[in-house]
């Protein structure tokens, strides 16, 4: 779709199919990708990473460094197919898990990691991020964002039980929607943590400095397939137009 791959993650509430980028397709139609080759490129998630505000993806409306790289990427190469791409939710969730006077736990590291009871409800309207939907807080450019820790779980990864071999596991550590927590984690200092799925797997959290990103977008309900059978040899071709 659009001279790219993806890999399918779930359907959304109105039917349509989250994606997530998996690279550019072989010269021979095959989506065989891995490692550097299924990202569009490296980033920070946040220019700061000392302040709980900088888990948002936006934050006093100001884009997020990785919001800004996806962004751009999109302007350059996927606005001709805006039109069979669906307004859906892209879930920042900042509500607060548990909190003492050290740290700050949010809602991700608790369902996903504390209790192991993913979720695909996002509390808040103002963490649901949409370009127009009224469901959400309508402040995307385009539709477009990342995967939450709590899809990749329900996609067979997870904090523990995890698999090398996991469906959307690249070897390469890729940045999550989902805010971690605040606190500290490798140093004396408190910095703010963001979920990531590890180059082994794994489902984990990481400083905001520098990760792979992988965008998703969400293909319209009743979009058509014209060929295909959905093999990395023999991708799903999606009919685009008529």
């Amino acid at each position: 779709f659009a001279g790219f791959c993806w890999k399918m993650v779930r359907t959304t509430e109105t039917g349509g199919v989250k994606v997530i980028y998996n690279g550019v397709v072989g010269e021979d139609g095959s989506c065989n990708n891995t490692g550097t080759a299924s990202q569009i490129g490296k980033s920070s998630f946040n220019s700061g990473y000392s302040s709980p505000a900088d888990v948002g993806y936006m934050y006093d409306n100001v884009d997020s460094t990785i919001k800004k790289y996806i962004d751009d990427w999109y302007s350059d190469n996927m606005t001709n197919y805006t039109n069979i791409l669906e307004d859906t939710i892209w879930c920042n969730d900042r509500s607060i898990f548990e909190k003492d006077d050290y740290n700050i736990y949010y809602g991700a590291f608790g369902r996903v990691i504390d209790l192991n009871q993913p979720s695909l409800e996002c509390p808040s309207v103002d963490d649901k991020y949409t370009v127009s939907n009224e469901k959400g807080n309508r402040l995307l450019t385009y539709p477009v964002a990342l995967l939450t820790a709590d899809e990749v779980t329900l996609a067979g990864h997870g904090y523990s039980g995890y698999t090398s071999s996991g469906y959307l596991n690249i070897g390469q550590k890729f940045f999550l929607l989902s805010p971690n927590g605040y606190g500290s984690l490798n140093t004396s200092s408190k910095e703010s943590i963001i979920s990531i799925l590890e180059s082994n797997g794994n489902l984990f959290y990481s400083e905001l400095y520098y990760g792979a990103v992988r965008p998703t977008v969400s293909l319209v309900p009743g979009i058509t397939v014209s060929s295909g059978d959905g093999t990395v040899f023999n991708p799903y071709q999606i009919m685009v137009g008529d």
